[in-house]
């Protein structure tokens, strides 16, 4: 097993493409020191058993995966079948794809779910953000705000997508409010009624 959420899914149909096996075995012998002597062994084997099968489900519904490379297994030397590095991952997606799902979507708010597990290993570990490509990740945070706004520009006034732009740049500084449009005032000499 390579790592824990190979493990969660091992004997998958990605894996088998890249060359890679687990045996049942395996599998069982990882998740079972995994559990730690707390887990059900009934749903355990529902795990390992289903699990390549609900890879290809999700695959089917339109959610990839992909094997990555460069992460270490944490219980590498440690846990029966642990070895090398890797894992499976859904490949990222853009909110907007999801329509109307969209808004029903939690995402962490510190945690980055921005960038893949490559990336972040790449980066130092997840643990490690003050190691990360801090301009990468501004950059990824700035191009998901342009796509967002790109879906109701033709709706706002030229003021208004100004006002969206200077409170996502003053995000930190407004802490997290957005600027609020002045009411427009009549011009002089205007007609007032009511």
């Amino acid at each position: 097993m390579r790592d824990e959420a190979k493990a969660a899914f091992g004997g998958n149909h990605l894996m088998r493409q890249a060359g890679e096996s687990d045996t049942r075995d395996e599998i069982i012998r990882y998740r079972t020191f995994l559990g730690g002597g707390e887990l059900c062994e009934a749903r355990m084997l529902a795990l390992v058993d289903r699990s390549p099968e609900a890879v290809e489900f999700f695959e089917s519904c339109g959610i990839p995966f992909r094997l990555t490379g460069g992460i270490v297994d944490h219980y590498l030397g440690v846990a029966p079948g642990a070895r090398g590095s890797g894992t499976l991952e859904a490949e990222l997606i853009s909110g907007f794809e999801l329509g109307a799902w969209r808004d029903n979507v939690r995402t962490p708010r510190h945690a980055p779910y921005f960038v893949t597990a490559e990336e972040q290993y790449a980066w130092g570990g997840i643990n490690r953000y003050s190691t990360w490509d801090q301009a990468r990740a501004a950059l990824t945070r700035i191009a998901g705000f342009f796509a967002k706004l790109r879906t109701t520009a033709e709706q706002l006034t030229a003021l208004e997508r100004w006002y969206r732009i200077l409170s996502q740049a003053l995000k930190k500084f407004l802490r997290g409010r957005n600027l609020v449009l002045p009411r427009q005032l009549r011009p002089a000499g205007a007609a007032s009624y009511g």
